[in-house]
């Protein structure tokens, strides 16, 4: 069967369409058209011509649409942002801040604000060292974390260690020796409350 190289793209096969019906309105004789052969291609012709406009301007219109939902989008939230700062400045409370829906400034906490650490826990180990972990309870990357001991249940408590991390290795511990920690957070000048306290036996 002979292939009949229709474009496959609506516009090229518009384009095509209407170059055949010119061509065999003048010669149907020689290609065997009869009148409704030829008014059928002239009515499909004349169909998808009117179904490419209309889809061209549904796409403008979709396009002009989107054009003036993000600029009105862009100059609703410009407005909301000038008048939410506003309310956050004003003499409101935080009640009717939290009703506006806008997020209520943290008097209390601040990124230089050190939070007390969390869930302190303390592990012995038979080479004489204490394995400390706790975690960071909201405390901003970078925070320094004091760590301080005393022996046994008595006694002052000292600090053993400044580091970033949140746990941490007390080595040289005497075996049988209970010894007792607790941390605290530090931020610039913040200082946070103690962890729960733990006691082990070192060794």
């Amino acid at each position: 069967m002979p292939q009949d190289y229709l474009p496959t793209n609506d516009r090229e096969f518009l384009a095509w369409l209407k170059n055949f019906n010119q061509v065999a309105v003048v010669n149907k004789t020689v290609f065997g058209f009869t009148t409704d052969d030829l008014s059928e291609l002239t009515a499909a012709e004349t169909t998808l011509e009117d179904a490419i406009a209309t889809n061209d301007a549904a796409q403008s219109a979709a396009q002009a649409a989107m054009t003036a939902k993000t600029q009105a989008q862009s100059a609703a939230m410009t407005s909301a942002r000038t008048a939410a700062q506003r309310a956050q400045t004003s003499k409101a409370t935080d009640a009717l801040r939290d009703a506006l829906g806008i997020t209520v400034r943290d008097k209390v906490r601040s990124t230089l604000t050190a939070q007390t650490p969390l869930d302190l826990v303390a592990t012995p180990h038979a080479d004489g060292t204490n394995t400390l972990k706790w975690k960071s309870g909201e405390n901003k990357p970078g925070t320094q974390y004091l760590i301080e001991a005393k022996a046994a249940d008595a006694g002052a408590w000292a600090l053993i260690d400044a580091i970033t991390r949140t746990s941490y290795t007390h080595t040289s511990q005497t075996p049988g020796q209970k010894v007792r920690y607790r941390v605290r957070a530090k931020r610039g000048d913040s200082t946070s409350g103690y962890t729960n306290e733990v006691g082990v036996y070192g060794g």
